[in-house]
């Protein structure tokens, strides 16, 4: 990647001119050993599971998938100011060269431009209070993907809006947004073909998300964020949500440091993390329960040298979090009740 600014002062506003362009070429082959049938080795009922299977023998190799993709890039921003108010805007135009072969597959050899614009725009209200809006698109390969048609490039637009903050003499600063983004040909698993992918209609995403943080000294601060999304799929399962996104998730921690006396350098801090449920698969039919875990964190500064210990999911709490292994939806225990310790040396 290069880029080439430029500052100039015209059109009434101070200008920041940036160019640059992109290369990127990417490479990846994989080879499985698959079943020949759809027919699973065994299920175990995981309310009262009893571990008696027996380990599958590895299959020789019998599938593959061999892809290569070549992109190369060109954009040029401006970002403006005009007193209070702050603009930017900027053009990227990309060339993707998309190659994909596999023996299980379609294969694909086929060079896509993009246009993808993007604009925002920044108001000071007041001092520390600034009003912000914003559009931009994406464009990108479905890298991976394993279809009885040929795949065509992932594409995205986003649009937000909200209220930026840093309060000087409160300590509060943070933003707080409304957003809406969707996607367009996302990849998805195949419910008529087991393994495969298609590329499904549209789904969107919308909400709201609150980060702040409040500092009332230095040696206090507490953060604390929320996200709504409500998501629906116009794809293969039209208005169902999305699998593997809360519908509600937060966050609230606390850190203290001592910054005087003979315990300066100690740093204590602990915080809650929570999300409600999510779903496992489109059409919605199954969803994993929402958690919250407790995590605490404790630290000392000793010259150049900062010891620290962690403790991850600190009630234990036993839940399941969501995956997806080869189009299929499937689970595994949350990380259990944990402690780590570091050394770090600044040098």
């Amino acid at each position: 990647m290069r880029t080439w600014p430029v500052t100039s002062i015209c059109w009434g506003g101070a200008h920041k001119l940036l160019v640059g362009a992109n290369y990127d070429w990417t490479s990846f082959y994989s080879a499985m050993g698959l079943f020949v049938s759809d027919s699973p080795s065994g299920t175990i009922d995981l309310a009262n599971p009893s571990y008696d299977l027996r380990y599958t023998p590895q299959l020789p190799v019998n599938s593959y998938t061999d892809d290569r993709f070549t992109t190369f890039a060109g954009y040029i921003q401006d970002q403006a100011t005009y007193g209070p108010l702050h603009l930017t805007g900027g053009l990227r135009l990309t060339s993707l060269k998309f190659v994909e072969n596999s023996n299980i597959g379609v294969a694909n050899d086929k060079t896509y431009t993009h246009l993808s614009p993007r604009i925002g725009a920044t108001l000071d209200v007041v001092k520390g209070v600034a009003l912000f809006a914003g559009y931009a698109t994406a464009f990108r390969a479905p890298f991976g993907f394993i279809g009885t048609v040929s795949p065509v490039p992932e594409t995205s637009s986003n649009i937000e809006g909200g209220v930026k903050l840093a309060l000087a003499g409160t300590g509060l600063s943070g933003t707080i947004a409304v957003f809406r983004q969707t996607h367009d040909n996302v990849v998805t698993a195949d419910p008529a073909n087991v393994g495969f992918y298609i590329q499904s209609g549209r789904q969107r995403a919308r909400g709201v998300e609150v980060d702040m943080v409040w500092e009332p000294t230095p040696a206090f601060s507490l953060l604390a964020n929320y996200a709504y999304t409500d998501t629906r799929d116009n794809g293969v399962a039209p208005g169902d949500r999305l699998i593997r996104v809360p519908e509600s998730s937060g966050r609230i921690a606390a850190r203290y440091r001592v910054l005087h006396g003979p315990a300066k350098g100690l740093a204590i801090g602990a915080g809650i993390s929570a999300f409600t449920s999510r779903e496992l698969t489109l059409p919605n039919t199954i969803a994993v329960p929402g958690y919250a875990a407790i995590d605490a964190q404790a630290s000392y500064d000793i010259g150049r040298f900062t010891l620290g210990t962690s403790v991850v999911n600190l009630g234990n709490r036993r839940a399941f979090d969501p995956y997806s292994y080869l189009g299929y939806p499937v689970v595994a225990p949350n990380q259990p009740r944990s402690a780590y310790v570091t050394l770090k040396v600044r040098i």
